[in-house]
């Protein structure tokens, strides 16, 4: 409608965010050079939204010019395809969601991918809840695409330690009033936290780092292997993983239960007793949703970026939830 709005009516023009190289070339000029005389040259990484391309191409070609070491990130909405494409080169099909002013349903002409290092996805829940914390913790009024930045920016943070990162936000709050600083919309849409807090605050209570890295078998082990392993450990279960995806769970009733009634024998696989009343979690995920897990009969695990961090048990919960009531 844009472009026929503007050939139709004179003395105007079409400017066409998406494919007009104009964009990319103005943050050349002005955001890069800013943001690298700001910092005087201090940074390892640089992180922004993704949508037209204008930004995150034109910001990466000025700072690449003045140090090719400078990380580009990229920050997509799961839903967009521009992740996927940058990682495949393939288009897939895009899905709904709900930030604005990021991700993208076809692959606009101001990208040069060849510029961005690497993109990173965030939920719609991260965006926003983010963007809450902003206002709160940071006093920053900014708009969805801000939080979905500095979401996107934590989860590249927490694996790159020690770097300097410059993230870039772009937008107010003041056209998001109705939305991201309206309560009951956060309600209806299940982004308002509930009051138990997330998964993340009960690891780091019940969890501590001393306790290891989570104790895994394979599914091509022998029982005899594992029943050693749960006896020189103390462990009563543990995650069955098949190369690096998470197939099921072994536990000491099963192993018990196979072996008193002859169904296995101590020189067999374990695969054949692996169960899958398991629940995969995220760290950002909210205890509501552990406590479902369990009284649905399941184990939850938690995984982040493949990785499993830890088994929870109903006295993991419940010790979690004692501490916050006499806290």
């Amino acid at each position: 409608v844009s472009r026929r709005l503007a050939q139709e009516t004179p003395n105007s023009i079409y400017m066409n965010q998406y494919d007009n190289l104009s964009n990319r070339d103005a943050h050349v000029k002005t955001t890069g050079p800013e943001l690298w005389e700001q910092v005087e040259g201090k940074m390892d990484a640089f992180v922004a939204g993704m949508g037209t391309g204008g930004t995150i191409t034109g910001t990466a070609t000025y700072l690449k010019s003045k140090n090719k070491n400078v990380q580009v990130v990229g920050v997509d909405p799961i839903g967009s395809i521009l992740y996927d494409y940058h990682k495949t080169g393939k288009m897939v099909p895009a899905h709904t969601y709900k930030i604005e002013g990021i991700g993208e349903d076809i692959i606009p002409q101001n990208y040069d991918f060849k510029l961005i290092d690497e993109i990173v996805q965030v939920t719609d829940k991260e965006a926003y809840q983010m963007t809450r914390k902003l206002l709160v913790q940071e006093g920053l009024f900014t708009g969805v695409s801000s939080g979905a930045a500095v979401a996107g920016a934590i989860k590249y943070a927490r694996k790159n330690k020690g770097k300097r990162i410059v993230v870039l936000l772009p937008d107010s709050g003041n056209r998001y009033l109705s939305k991201v600083y309206d309560d009951d919309w956060m309600r209806e849409n299940g982004f308002l936290e509930t009051g138990l807090g997330s998964v993340r605050d009960l690891i780091s209570l019940v969890r501590p780092p001393s306790r290891g890295a989570i104790i895994t078998a394979s599914a091509d082990d022998n029982v005899e292997k594992i029943i050693h392993l749960m006896r020189d450990k103390g462990i009563s279960q543990l995650p069955v993983m098949k190369g690096r995806e998470l197939v099921g769970l072994v536990a000491e009733n099963d192993l018990l239960n196979a072996l008193f009634i002859g169904k296995i024998r101590a020189s067999d696989k374990i695969a054949g007793i692996v169960e899958n009343n398991f629940a995969k979690i995220g760290m950002d995920d909210e205890v509501e949703r552990l406590s479902q897990s369990i009284s649905g009969g399941m184990t939850p695990i938690v995984v982040e970026n493949g990785e499993i961090l830890a088994l929870i048990s109903k006295i993991d919960l419940i010790t979690y939830l004692g501490s916050r009531k006499t806290a």
